[in-house]
C-alpha cells in the first residue's frame, strides 16, 4: 500500500507541474492522508512536493496563490483521513496521539544499534539486546507488559508511560553524545538500502541495491535540471528522512523502490528538446 501511495504522489506531483487543478490537490491530500494512517514515514512527502511546485521559474502571482490554496486543501484532506483515529486516540487515552505510539521504540532500538555497531555483533542480535533492555525497563517502571520486541500493557496510561520513557532516554542520550547522532544519520543513510538481520543478508542486499542505487544517483544527477527528477529526488529524500534519526533496515525501501528504479532508468534516457525524457533509440 506504502508503495502504491509513493508512486501516486509521484504521479500527482507531476500532473500538478502540467497544471494545477484542484481535484488533483484533493487526491494528492487521500493519498497521503491513508498513507499516514499505515506508517507516518509519509509524514513529510506532502510538505515536500508542495514546496517543490513553488519551485519552476516564471510562476505567475495567480500560479502561487492557487499553489497555496492547494497545498492548504490537501493539507485539510489529509488531516480529514487521519482525524477518526487521532480523535479516538484521544478518546482513550486523553493525549494527542496522532497515529502510533512505536516511534519511541524504533527510536530507541535504533539509536541502540548505532552505539553498538562496532561489537562484532549480528545485527539481530543488537535488536534482541534493545528488546531485553526494554523489557527490563517496563519491568522497573512496575509496568505490566507482555510480548517481547513490541510490548503491549494492561492499560494505555501505562503504555504511554512507557513509551515517554524511552524517548526521554533515548533523547537524554542524544544530548549527552552528541556526535552520535551524526554517526546514526550516516549509519542508517546506508543501512537503509543493505541493512540484514546477519552479515549474509546485509551482503546479499547490498549486492542488489547498490548498483541500482549507483544508478539512481547517475540518473539524478545526469538529468537533475529536469523538474520530475527534481520531484523524484525529493520524494525520495523526504521518504528517507525520518529513518536517519529512528531506524533503518533494508526492507524499509521497498515503498520507494519504484522512485530508485525510475530514476535508475533515466541513465538510458536523453532530455528531449521540450523537455520531457525519451528513450536515447526512440528517434
Amino acid at each position: 500500500l506504502l508503495l502504491l501511495g509513493v508512486a501516486a504522489m509521484l504521479l500527482l506531483g507531476e500532473r500538478l507541474g502540467r497544471r494545477l487543478a484542484m481535484r488533483d490537490f484533493v487526491w494528492l491530500g487521500l493519498v497521503h492522508g491513508v498513507g499516514m494512517l499505515v506508517k507516518s514515514s509519509m509524514a513529510l512527502l506532502l510538505p515536500a512536493l508542495c514546496i517543490w511546485l513553488f519551485i519552476p521559474h516564471r510562476r505567475s502571482r495567480t500560479d502561487w496563490t492557487r499553489i497555496a490554496a492547494g497545498t492548504m486543501l490537501a493539507g485539510a484532506v489529509s488531516l480529514a483521513c487521519q482525524a477518526p483515529w487521532i480523535v479516538r486516540n484521544y478518546l482513550v487515552s486523553g493525549h494527542f496521539v496522532p497515529t502510533m505510539t512505536v516511534g519511541a521504540v524504533a527510536a530507541f532500538q535504533g539509536q541502540y544499534v548505532v552505539a553498538n555497531r562496532k561489537s562484532g555483533r549480528q545485527h539481530v542480535r543488537l535488536l534482541d539486546e534493545a528488546a531485553d533492555r526494554q523489557v527490563l525497563l517496563a519491568q522497573q517502571m512496575g509496568l505490566k507488559a507482555r510480548g517481547y520486541f513490541f510490548q503491549r500493557f494492561t492499560s494505555i496510561d501505562e503504555e504511554l508511560r512507557f513509551h515517554e520513557a524511552l524517548s526521554q532516554e533515548v533523547w537524554m542520550r542524544y544530548r549527552k553524545e552528541p556526535f552520535l547522532v551524526a554517526e546514526a544519520i550516516a549509519f542508517n543513510a546506508l543501512a537503509f538500502w543493505v541493512q540484514g538481520q546477519t552479515e549474509s543478508a546485509t551482503r546479499g542486499y547490498a549486492l542488489v541495491a547498490l548498483p541500482l542505487l549507483l544508478l539512481a544517483i547517475w540518473g539524478g544527477v545526469v538529468h537533475l535540471r529536469r523538474s520530475e527528477v527534481q520531484l523524484a529526488l525529493l520524494l525520495l529524500a523526504a521518504y528517507v528522512a525520518p529513518h536517519l534519526i529512528y531506524m533503518s533496515v533494508a526492507r524499509y525501501q521497498a515503498p520507494v523502490i519504484a522512485i530508485v528504479a525510475l530514476l535508475a532508468a533515466a541513465v538510458f534516457c536523453r532530455p528531449k528538446a521540450r523537455g520531457s525524457l525519451d528513450t536515447a533509440g526512440a528517434s
